[in-house]
């Protein structure tokens, strides 16, 4: 039996023509057919063991009163905690998660199929990976909460750059966001004592903030 939405906290569009949404209560992806708003399928979630995911089947949680599904979910301790999601050209599935500190890359039926910390010759691993975001040549961005700074990851996983400026991203980052527009600059919003305060980082590495004039 499938689960409604409880709690949903980040959306992606697949190139297949399905939406997935993930839920902060339940820690499941379910999949939306775009023509119908007909659930296809859902997955997860996973348990962090040995500083890896490894699927999990979840159990329902039974009312005491009528001994009947409650609609809700039983979750063992070391569940992950999934932080935003992004669909890749090639059709993979990438979910940012706190715990392990890394990306877990997952097909379209939701089976793990890699999980990346980042870590390469040139760059230390994920710090804290939060939103996500897919640029124009298909390469994945990560917001990496614990820099603050962004992440640019190739196809195997690996942090190929980082951009990261003390004095214009938001420190601390609070519901942060993350998007690349079409020319490859990227945009950072967090929402601090108030309302959200994008940032912008050019092609070229700069980042800086968007003032209000800017936004109008």
């Amino acid at each position: 039996e499938r689960l409604g939405l409880l709690e949903p906290c980040a959306l992606t569009v697949t190139r297949s023509g399905e939406l997935l949404i993930l839920d902060k209560r339940t820690r499941l992806v379910t999949a939306l057919c775009l023509l119908d708003w007909r659930i296809k399928r859902q997955w997860g979630p996973f348990v962090v063991a040995d500083g890896t995911l490894h699927p999990v089947t979840p159990r329902q949680g039974i009312a005491p009163t009528t001994g009947r599904p409650d609609g809700t979910l039983v979750l063992p301790d070391t569940v992950w905690c999934p932080a935003d999601i992004a669909a890749l050209p090639d059709g993979r599935i990438e979910v940012s998660e706190a715990i392990t500190g890394s990306i877990a890359y997952v097909d379209w039926r939701g089976c793990l199929k890699q999980t990346s910390d980042g870590a390469s010759a040139e760059f230390a691993p994920l710090q804290g990976p939060d939103a996500l975001a897919v640029g124009p040549d298909g390469m994945l961005f990560v917001l990496e909460t614990n820099g603050p700074s962004v992440a640019r990851l190739n196809a195997t996983g690996q942090i190929v750059a980082r951009r990261a400026d003390p004095e214009t991203l938001p420190n601390p980052i609070e519901a942060g966001a993350l998007a690349v527009d079409p020319d490859g600059t990227i945009w950072v919003s967090s929402r601090l004592q108030g309302a959200a305060r994008p940032h912008c980082c050019a092609p070229s590495g700069r980042i800086e903030t968007v003032t209000r004039d800017r936004l109008i």
